[in-house]
């Protein structure tokens, strides 16, 4: 079934390519972006309370979303993205890195808490297909291949993914809506695995009054065949983060935010779950924009 997977999904990617050739329509890509594109697109220090569940169930699993207590906690956060526009393709990169760490203290017991450890590095080549500039803001259509590497600070557990297929990208709401198959390799030591499965994902924006933009970012990852052992077998993993950024002084921004974090096991009952709730102060930057500013030619 995975070869059956990954085979089906290229045969897709390659339909996709080459459908709009094969009609003779004509393909149109946004003008207005080309070259290098550079931006710290956020970093901040997150206050939040957390209430977490399930995580004596899945405590063999490795991931620090559901670890720990029920607790208030700090967080820092780091997101950065080097991207390039060519006339019929966009290779996007990216950086995040994730950590969180509470201290606590009662009479004389001092407990730690990691409760949030990730580093994600990511390479994603899209094709350039339609442009659709007059529709819910605009935005452009393309198969992509992704490629991710994923380990941690203290975390060493690494993890290998690359996804295969389309997404909705740079549009003025829609940033990026995607439907994708993955093929996953889990390093980890005791629990070494290979997954496969699908995934979708969308990034909303929408900005209103002068500074302030309404965030919202949902994941959801499914899988279709894991080698994990019985006790560490996942199911599905869904990311929910709901964030309203307002600037109050030049580049530097504080938002409220919610997040959830839910992982379901294939052979455990419950599921273990991680809720945020606070606020995070945060920068951002555009080092280098790839954005070039012409007249359109009329459709």
């Amino acid at each position: 079934m995975p070869r059956f997977t990954l085979s089906f999904t290229l045969i897709v990617l390659y339909m996709l390519c080459a459908m709009p050739y094969a009609f003779g329509a004509g393909i149109d890509v946004n003008p207005d972006k080309r070259g290098w594109h550079i931006e710290l697109k956020r970093i901040s220090t997150n206050l939040s309370s957390t209430t977490i569940s399930g995580q004596d169930e899945y405590v063999k699993f490795s991931d620090s979303r559901i670890k720990g207590d029920s607790q208030l906690i700090t967080q820092g956060h780091f997101d950065l993205g080097l991207d390039f526009y060519a006339p019929r393709y966009v290779v996007f990169n990216s950086a995040l890195a994730e950590y969180g760490r509470t201290i606590l203290v009662r009479e004389n017991e001092k407990i730690s808490n990691t409760t949030l450890d990730r580093i994600l590095i990511s390479t994603d080549y899209t094709h350039r297909i339609w442009y659709i500039p007059t529709f819910a803001g605009g935005f452009e259509i393309g198969p992509s291949i992704k490629a991710n590497y994923q380990t941690g600070f203290e975390n060493k557990r690494q993890i290998t993914r690359l996804n295969a297929g389309i997404k909705l990208f740079d549009g003025v709401y829609v940033k990026d809506l995607h439907l994708n198959a993955f093929s996953e390799k889990d390093f980890a030591l005791k629990t070494e695995s290979e997954n496969y499965g699908w995934e979708g994902g969308i990034k909303l924006e929408y900005k209103f009054q002068q500074g302030s933009k309404f965030y919202c970012f949902t994941s959801f990852r499914y899988y279709l065949y894991s080698s994990a052992p019985k006790e560490y077998n996942p199911l599905y993993q869904l990311e929910v983060e709901v964030r309203l950024d307002t600037k109050f002084y030049k580049r530097l921004a504080i938002a409220p935010f919610v997040k959830y974090y839910a992982l379901q096991g294939r052979n455990i009952p419950t599921k273990g779950d991680n809720l945020l709730l606070g606020f995070s102060l945060s920068f951002g930057h555009i080092f280098l924009d790839a954005t070039r500013k012409q007249e359109l030619a009329p459709l």
